[in-house]
């Protein structure tokens, strides 16, 4: 299983999900670094709250724009499943 990111917002005042953008496995690396994220360390954590100025640079390294205002950005791990690993919902 491979670990995927995301870059996140979620709203200030209710903490609901606003928006959420994959980040390319290519830019994972420059991504963490931009993050202040430094491997190993950042394979152990959960989602990494971002410094306004981190989250508008990543946003505009992946080609958004973002609102910071009622916005609180963060980079969130997933795991990614194999194919063949069939997924339960239940």
């Amino acid at each position: 299983m491979n670990t995927i990111y995301k870059l996140v917002g979620y709203s200030r005042a209710t903490d609901h999900l606003l928006v959420a953008y994959p980040i390319p496995s290519a830019m994972v690396d420059r991504i963490m670094g931009l993050a202040g994220m430094h491997p190993p360390v950042s394979d152990l954590l959960g989602d990494w709250r971002l410094a306004d100025n981190g989250a508008r640079q990543i946003a505009q390294l992946l080609g958004h724009d973002i609102d910071l205002q009622p916005t609180e950005f963060f980079l969130e791990p997933y795991v990614d499943a194999p194919d063949h690993v069939q997924r339960r919902h239940g």
